[in-house]
């Protein structure tokens, strides 16, 4: 019995030994090589006259393809504001105060050229106001000498009414999603320009038997600034936007100063008021 299955067996391996033999002629073929055999560094057939890179960019490479009628452009502007008018009124206040505050409201005119320059044209109030620190130095006795400029501090003038205007540029736009059925669409600008504001300044009187800071009518006047400044416009509707705007006013006091009092040290009033506005805005 044994011997039967034995010879049963190597008749099986007599019948199989050609096709492996051939399976194994293919496949060596596949591969580039005689019976499968290869050469270190021998490249097959199929490899011929390819660099690695090239049949790698071949694997990668997609045919190009309309995109559906209607899709967007990434840069398109859900609220266009080229050709169009925008108006918006705020309320601006000063920030990083040295001897004095201001609180008030502004009115701006744009004119948007295109997507990304605009002219701004405005006019405002500001009410200023001595602030803690002008106050405490009530308490040193000091009052001003307008003909030395002795105890004469710098930043006692106050801005009033304004009016000037900003060339703006607008290269900032973007998308930010909140939840996923809501996105906040917004613009952040830049600009610079210049104006005329009223001035008005402080002097000491104890008058009232108080010591304290009042306004001098001499010192009233009318001064230059030149403007710079930044903000976002963050759109609630189609035509409406909340404007944030921070800018700083740099314009000329009435009167020099003297340097830790010392007349050789005379400077000019030359004074930086910053301020905040928020307002709202609407495109026409």
């Amino acid at each position: 019995m044994i011997r039967m299955h034995v010879v049963t067996l190597a008749a099986l391996g007599l019948m199989a030994a050609p096709a492996l033999a051939q399976e194994g002629e293919e496949l060596g073929a596949n591969w580039g090589g005689e019976g499968g055999k290869m050469e270190a560094g021998e490249v097959g057939e199929a490899g011929k006259g390819q660099s690695g890179r090239a049949v790698y960019d071949d694997l990668l490479r997609v045919d190009d393809r309309e995109p559906p009628a209607g899709t967007p452009v990434v840069w398109a502007r859900l609220f266009p504001v080229s050709e169009r008018f925008e108006v918006s009124l705020g309320y601006e206040m000063s920030v990083i105060d040295k001897y004095a505050t201001h609180q008030g409201g502004k009115l701006n005119l744009i004119y948007h050229f295109n997507e990304l320059l605009a002219a701004n044209f405005f006019g405002g109030y500001l009410y200023g106001k001595a602030n803690g620190l002008l106050m405490a130095t009530l308490n040193e006795g000091t009052r001003c000498d307008p003909v030395s400029y002795k105890n004469c501090l710098p930043d006692t003038n106050v801005m009033s009414w304004m009016v000037g205007a900003d060339f703006i540029a607008e290269p900032f736009y973007g998308k930010l999603n909140l939840v996923s059925e809501l996105a906040l669409n917004f613009d952040i600008f830049i600009g610079a320009g210049g104006g005329v504001t009223g001035r008005q300044g402080f002097t000491a009187d104890s008058g009232s038997g108080v010591q304290q800071w009042v306004r001098d009518p001499a010192r009233a006047g009318v001064s230059p600034f030149v403007s710079a400044m930044a903000g976002v416009r963050v759109w609630l509707w189609d035509n409406l936007a909340l404007r944030v705007e921070a800018r700083d006013y740099t314009w000329m006091g009435d009167r020099p100063y003297l340097e830790l009092n010392q007349p050789s040290l005379q400077q000019d009033d030359i004074i930086n008021t910053w301020t905040l506005m928020f307002g709202l805005g609407a495109t026409l």
